[in-house]
C-alpha cells in the first residue's frame, strides 16, 4: 500500500503509529514510532544522502533494495492516541520481532525502542527474559 493511503487510514484522534519497513520479501528490517510522515524519512534521507545520526545497518539495507530496482515496503502496525502508547508498543514490536544485533532477530534497530529499561544496564537479560514469555 502506499504510503500516502497508509498516512490518510489514521483513525480519528490517533496521530502516532507503530511502523515497520520491510524487504520486498516481506521480511522486516527496522521498527520505529512516528507522526506524521516519519515512516518515510529513512529512505529518504539514504536517497539525499544526508549525513545526520544513523544507523549504518538499516541504510546499507534501504541502499541494497533500491540498487536492486526494488522498493522497501512500509506497515503501519498500530495507531495511537499518544507519544508514549506509540513508544510502548514499538517496545512489545521489536522485542517479538527480534534484533539482529544482539541474535535475536533481523531487525537492525540499535535500541529495543521507545524510552525503554532494556537499553539500560541489564537489557540483554530483560529481552531474554520477554522473549520466554512470549
Amino acid at each position: 500500500m502506499a504510503v500516502s493511503n497508509l498516512l490518510f487510514d489514521a483513525p480519528d484522534g490517533k496521530e502516532f503509529y507503530v511502523y515497520i519497513l520491510k524487504r520486498p520479501n516481506g521480511v522486516p528490517f527496522y521498527v520505529g514510532k512516528g507522526h506524521g510522515k516519519r515512516v518515510t524519512q529513512h529512505e529518504k534521507a539514504v536517497t539525499n544522502g544526508w549525513n545526520g545520526p544513523k544507523n549504518t545497518h538499516k541504510d546499507n539495507v534501504i541502499r541494497k533494495i533500491l540498487r536492486d530496482g526494488e522498493r522497501v515496503e512500509y506497515e503501519i502496525e498500530s495507531w495511537h492516541e499518544t507519544s508514549e502508547g506509540a513508544l510502548t508498543r514499538e517496545v512489545e514490536i521489536i522485542l517479538r520481532i527480534g534484533r539482529l544485533d544482539i541474535g535475536t532477530g533481523p531487525l537492525t534497530n540499535k535500541t529495543s525502542g521507545g524510552e525503554s529499561p532494556v537499553n539500560g544496564p541489564g537489557g540483554l537479560e530483560k529481552i531474554a527474559a520477554h522473549k520466554k514469555a512470549w
